[in-house]
């Protein structure tokens, strides 16, 4: 937030005019043609029961043809949820609402977009009202902490702002970034099981699967994000009008939950100076906690909410992501021209700070908003495919093949 004032041999060129063959990775697809997932973001997925156990899935390319690769770890994805859940209808019924709790809290974190949305033409926003009980309408407690989440805050260094600076383009983020890279060690196919929204990874040490804790559509938008960024950046600033970064398209709804995600954190880091800070007003900040506010602010400022997951956990079958973290920084800016850059001098009231500390010591709490848990899955979803990417996984054929087998846009 801103506060103003294809499978094959890829050739590279050498220096030394020799060429490196740099492998590539196959990919594959399981369809699930019974039901589709549904490519609108804002309607949860509906999975088709799985095939029995003793019959191999067909995998096919990203145009519907058998592929030539060992598919002999293509039904792990299946295999994982009849060990954790059972087999027959009942590991069914309990995998697919597994499934299901994922995709209704997306459902109702894209709704928060639509409460305030008009604060981007110049209108007011609307308040999103804290977690309440069904039968008495009083905000709910929540618990005061969890293992899952590690956060700091802290004003950028003179290194820092150089850093960021030269990352996006001179323009600091003041927003939400996506950060983390997963290591998936080497990789010799991929195969996207529409069957229950999983990757499944083929490594020399065998077969490792993924559930995905996003909409399909969303893993799209973020496959052609990094893949369209040679620099892997996904970020999005709520300024006037409204800025992504790299490749994220700026209607997509990985963006636009992004900038709500922005407003809120935003509204509670500057308080009742943010643009934002309607957002919060039936809104019950942890521990009662009072917003503190400047007297004077001398220079513009921005706040970036870095969102990280530390690590994968892998049990030898399945990966799943380790801690969330956050790291909460402000950054003094100077107006150049008519743009705002990094100032390599001056400094950020302290009151912002102690409201971004808050944050960071209270992200248990914050993390249980809906909002705020789908940028944590974002994150680890964005982990995931940066470390695809770096195995030379053609991100653009992946995000074809999601769409082919879940019957979403081509």
């Amino acid at each position: 937030m801103l506060l103003c004032l294809l499978p094959g041999l890829l050739l590279i060129p050498a220096s030394t005019n020799a060429q490196t063959y740099v492998r590539t990775v196959e990919i594959g697809v399981i369809p699930d043609s019974k039901a589709p997932l549904s490519p609108n973001p804002t309607s949860p997925p509906t999975l088709a029961p799985p095939a029995a156990a003793n019959v191999p899935p067909k995998v096919v390319d990203i145009d519907g043809q058998p592929v030539s690769f060992d598919t002999g770890h293509a039904d792990m994805a299946h295999r994982v949820i009849v060990d954790n859940f059972g087999g027959g209808d009942t590991g069914e019924k309990k995998a697919s609402a597994a499934q299901q709790s994922a995709a209704n809290l997306t459902a109702n974190a894209n709704s928060l977009f639509h409460r305030f949305s008009r604060a981007w033409d110049g209108s007011s926003y609307d308040a999103i009202t804290a977690s309440t009980d069904p039968g008495t309408g009083a905000p709910t407690q929540r618990a005061s902490s969890t293992p899952f989440f590690t956060a700091s805050a802290g004003i950028a260094s003179l290194q820092q702002r150089q850093e960021i600076s030269d990352r996006f383009d001179n323009h600091p983020p003041g927003g939400v970034v996506l950060e983390g890279t997963f290591d998936p060690g080497s990789l010799q196919s991929v195969v996207y099981d529409a069957r229950y929204h999983a990757l499944v990874l083929e490594t020399p040490g065998g077969g490792r699967v993924a559930y995905f804790g996003i909409p399909a559509q969303d893993v799209v938008t973020l496959c052609h994000a990094l893949a369209g960024d040679e620099t892997n950046r996904v970020a999005v600033s709520l300024e006037h009008p409204p800025r992504t970064y790299g490749a994220l398209a700026r209607d997509s709804n990985v963006a636009l939950n992004m900038f709500v995600a922005d407003g809120l954190l935003g509204a509670i880091a500057f308080g009742p100076m943010s643009d934002s800070h309607n957002l919060i007003d039936d809104f019950r900040l942890a521990g009662d906690y009072k917003l503190q506010r400047p007297a004077h602010l001398l220079n513009a400022a921005v706040v970036t909410f870095t969102f990280n997951v530390e690590n994968y956990q892998d049990d030898g079958k399945s990966l799943a992501p380790g801690g969330n973290a956050l790291n909460v920084l402000f950054m003094p800016l100077a107006q150049s021209g008519a743009a705002y850059v990094a100032a390599m001098s001056g400094d950020v009231p302290q009151e912002f700070l102690e409201n971004g500390k808050h944050i960071a010591d209270n992200l248990s709490y914050y993390g249980q908003e809906p909002i705020i848990t789908l940028i944590f899955r974002y994150a680890q979803t964005a982990s995931l495919l940066r470390g695809l990417k770096a195995e030379n996984v053609d991100l653009n054929q992946l995000a074809h093949g999601i769409e082919f087998a879940t019957g979403g846009p081509k």
